[in-house]
């Protein structure tokens, strides 16, 4: 098979003996099975020319740059696998491949640069990477088929792979962690799913239930995000496997991960590996992930681990060392030049450069890097000694530097400030540190800290915090902490990440068009990193404010619709207010909860709206039981709306009880697994079904409990106002347009064509459906905006205005109805403003408080970097 004699590895050679299984799925849901994968990549060996000593294929998730890589392997010719764009041009020209293979548009083309050798490749190469790490002059690790096949075995071992094992391309193939998870699966005649979607892409956790995968691979970045954008939340159950490589994951973060897998079944795997060992070198069992956090674990099967201390003498069980690792994975040696590929093999013991302590018999954990060493005026530092204690102190911050300088980066000011007083506890010269701001912290393909161009920036005093001025979102901040509560923020953060609500949408969006001078179009969803770089862009603008406010249609509505509850409590003849409000509540519940629901965050949710919400009611009812003594056993269960149970001062709040309901019904469907997948996959027609069983309800509510007050404000009948604002959110405006007819049918059923109901729908309909957005002066838009964000609150506090105007000012002075609509206003905003207060207060507590003994334990600890 080989031109010039080589010995591919076997898991190319044996393509064949897997037949007819699924090799490769694309994204389109298109496969080959081994057989004609072996038959394509056969076709592309056989036509490379006799003279190519070395092909570069350009390492795309595509079935074409499988074929060409498995086929050069077959055919004997080494392969550099690289990412492509302009930063690989530098490593292909001074190794001068012969033949290079890459998209040009839509088609993949093979294009012959041949050149001379000196010497040919030795026999034996047959891959070149480029290490994670190098920034410097181009150099690849010599990789030969032997090691790439030992490799691929072992890991499908110590993993338990089988024929029926379906991995996803979530890592670049250049990189050799998610090579090595091509290598795997092929050795055991498993199949790979091609994609180059990311993680955080709501498609890709579609890929995952469609095509059934059982394993995914990620690095610690990988899986902060598919935290983030609820992947983890909402493993399919056909995912089994989980693997970490590619530096240390945190160990909060490590079980976390672990818990999610195991609510499905599936298994986190910690592991560790360098490129010079093609990929990896050891792996933590996952029953020991609890025993041993933060461990690398043992050998790979065929390898061995062991440490050796300053004197290369073996170090003991607790002592630190440099993990020295030994098997046939081991590289065969660098290149540096062309030349270099002819080199032989060099010996198979790899000196990783990790410091690291044998936790037990055969398990590790590195505690540094042996190269994160400087010595700046003579001081010993440890680099990763000091992330390790800003880490401790809450400070998300990391540390690059030399002999002359050593520089800590972050994104908040918040870990700028943690990390301040964590390093003035260690006494050490301050010149000899930077502080550094960066918008987004520097990250290398793999995943990786780009720690090189964290120091370039640091030298270049690139957005330090003395010279970058006031945060200009820091009211957005603000909101977006009181959002999280309590957990750092992250620049990666949005509203929409966050699960706002409705109400902090309104107080949010005010502050960013404060901000910005102009609200961008789909701003929750933006991270603040990006939030933060457009406030810079437009400073000119945000200063002039000139122009008038652009506020989102619902936000207005949401005003309108509060207003109309007043004059309707104060006059009467004026009703449909709630049923808008009831809309938009089904509205905002999908634009900001409908990603935390399908991901299975159901109770946390409903656990949040009772928090905000019904807390407040149930201190009102409890102050109505200390004036009355008695409170009705219907209200007490929130089933007063079901039986028509009206009368005193709680009659006010039947819409919170129906509210009530229709959260915990939409809450309690999308908690059922199937159900959820459905909304997940199919969102449109999971929305139609729910406004479709929304009308059932009604149907059978009005045949079983139909009390001569409950027709029109139980929660069967408001459920149709949840449901069609919940649809409407994600819907066209075709769509949205019929949705909002059936509501004014609904309402015209209930009411008559000639009532306030069906008018009020009407000019909801108009505002939302054809004026997404709608300009007014700055001052009247400040004013619409409050009103919208203290809805809530006036609509609780309105009862006690009603029963002073009511019942003590009417009887002796006649009607006051205006003051009536003041008072509620005023008394309502007032509270939105103190509750505003005391949650601010509360998420800008300061957390880094240390006890004396603490700051005595560090002071010790800091003695051991002089």
């Amino acid at each position: 098979m080989s031109k010039i004699g080589r010995n591919p590895p076997r898991f190319a050679v044996n393509l064949e003996a897997w037949g007819d299984a699924l090799a490769l799925i694309g994204q389109d849901g298109g496969g080959i099975s081994y057989r004609q994968l072996a038959e394509a990549a056969d076709r592309f060996g056989a036509s490379l020319p006799d003279d190519v000593g070395l092909l570069a294929v350009e390492a795309r998730s595509r079935v074409e740059a499988l074929i060409a890589y498995l086929g050069a392997l077959r055919h004997g010719v080494p392969v550099l696998l690289h990412p492509g764009g302009a930063a690989v041009a530098r490593i292909l020209d001074h190794f001068r491949p012969d033949a290079r293979y890459a998209p040009e548009g839509d088609d993949w083309r093979l294009k012959m640069t041949p050149t001379p050798w000196e010497c040919a490749p030795h026999p034996e190469l047959a891959l070149l990477l480029s290490t994670s790490g190098s920034t410097g002059s181009p150099k690849l690790v010599r990789l030969s088929a032997a090691a790439l096949d030992s490799n691929a075995r072992a890991i499908a071992s110590y993993l338990g792979l089988t024929q029926r094992d379906r991995a996803v391309t979530g890592l670049p193939l250049s990189y050799s962690y998610g090579l090595s998870v091509l290598h795997s699966h092929l050795a055991v005649g498993a199949s790979v799913l091609l994609t180059e979607l990311s993680m955080a892409d709501p498609a890709f956790k579609d890929l995952l239930h469609v095509q059934g995968v059982t394993g995914l691979a990620g690095v610690p970045h990988n899986y902060e995000l598919m935290e983030r954008c609820g992947l983890l939340a909402d493993l399919p159950a056909s995912v089994t496997t989980l693997t970490q490589a590619g530096g240390a994951m945190a160990q909060d973060l490590a079980a976390r991960v672990a818990a999610q897998a195991a609510r499905t079944g599936a298994r986190l795997f910690i592991m560790y590996g360098q490129t010079e060992a093609t990929a990896r070198i050891a792996y933590l069992r996952p029953e020991l992930l609890a025993r041993y956090p933060g461990a690398i674990g043992q050998a790979i099967p065929g390898g061995k681990l062991w440490l050796e201390n300053a004197q290369r003498q073996r170090a003991g069980v607790g002592e630190a060392g440099e993990l020295i690792y030994r098997g046939p994975n081991v590289m065969m040696g660098y290149a540096h030049e062309r030349r270099d590929m002819a080199g032989p093999p060099g010996p198979d013991v790899l000196r990783t450069g990790d410091l690291a302590i044998e936790i037990a018999p055969g398990l590790f954990r590195v505690v540094g890097r042996k190269g994160r060493v400087v010595k700046p005026c003579g001081l010993r530092i440890g680099l990763d000694d000091l992330e390790a204690r800003f880490a401790e102190a809450g400070a998300k911050a990391f540390v690059a530097g030399d002999d002359g300088l050593v520089v800590i980066a972050a994104t908040t000011p918040a870990d700028i400030d943690k990390a301040r007083q964590a390093l003035a506890v260690l006494e050490l010269p301050a010149h000899l540190f930077a502080f550094l701001r960066l918008a987004e912290i520097p990250r290398l393909p793999g995943g990786k800290i780009d720690y090189p161009a964290i120091l370039r920036a640091g030298r270049a005093g690139e957005d330090r915090p003395a010279s970058s001025g006031a945060n200009p979102i820091e009211t957005v901040e603000q909101y977006y902490r009181r959002l999280a509560r309590g957990a750092p923020l992250s620049d990666t953060d949005s509203f929409d990440s966050l699960n706002g609500d409705s109400l902090s949408y309104v107080q949010c969006s005010i502050a960013i068009e404060e901000a910005l001078g102009e609200t961008p179009e789909g701003w929750e969803t933006l991270p603040l990193a990006r939030l933060r770089s457009l406030a810079r862009a437009n400073a000119a603008r945000r200063f002039a404010k000139r122009g008038p406010m652009w506020l989102e249609s619902d936000i207005l509505v949401r005003c309108l619709a509060i207003v109309q509850i007043l004059f309707q409590h104060a006059l009467g003849n004026m009703q449909g207010g709630a049923d808008l409000l009831m809309m938009l509540a089904g509205f905002s519940w999908f634009r900001f909860q409908q990603p935390r629901l399908v991901a299975g965050g159901s109770g946390a949710a409903f656990v949040d709206f009772a928090r905000r919400y019904l807390l407040i009611y149930l201190a009102i009812m409890l102050a109505v039981f200390a004036v009355n003594r008695k409170i009705a056993w219907s209200h007490q269960l929130f089933f007063s709306t079901f039986l028509g149970d009206w009368g005193g001062i709680l009659n006010t709040y039947w819409f919170i009880e129906s509210l009530a309901w229709c959260v915990a019904a939409i809450c309690l469907v999308l908690s059922v697994p199937p159900v959820r997948q459905f909304a997940a996959r199919r969102p449109a027609a999971f929305n139609l079904a729910f406004v479709g069983a929304a009308l059932a309800i009604r149907l059978a509510g009005g045949l079983v409990l139909d009390a001569p007050a409950h027709v029109f404000r139980s929660p069967d009948q408001m459920l149709i106002y949840f449901a069609v604002g919940w649809a409407a959110a994600a819907a066209g405006w075709r769509l949205r347009l019929a949705l909002f007819a059936l509501l004014g049918a609904v309402s015209a059923t209930a009411w008559g064509w000639d009532d306030s109901h069906v008018a009020a729908m009407a000019v909801a309909a108009g505002l939302i459906v054809f004026a997404r957005r709608i300009p007014m002066p700055r001052l009247v838009g400040r004013a619409v905006a409050t009103v919208a964000a203290a809805s809530f609150y006036i609509y609780l506090f309105n009862a006690f205005p009603i029963y002073l105007t009511d019942t003590v000012l009417h009887s002796k002075f006649g009607r006051f109805w205006w003051l009536q609509i003041v008072a509620s206003l005023g008394l309502g905003i007032a509270a939105f403003m103190a509750f505003a207060y005391f949650e601010k207060l509360r998420a800008g507590a300061p957390r880094w408080t240390r006890s004396t003994g603490r700051r005595i334990a560090l002071a010790a600890m800091a003695k051991r970097l002089h």
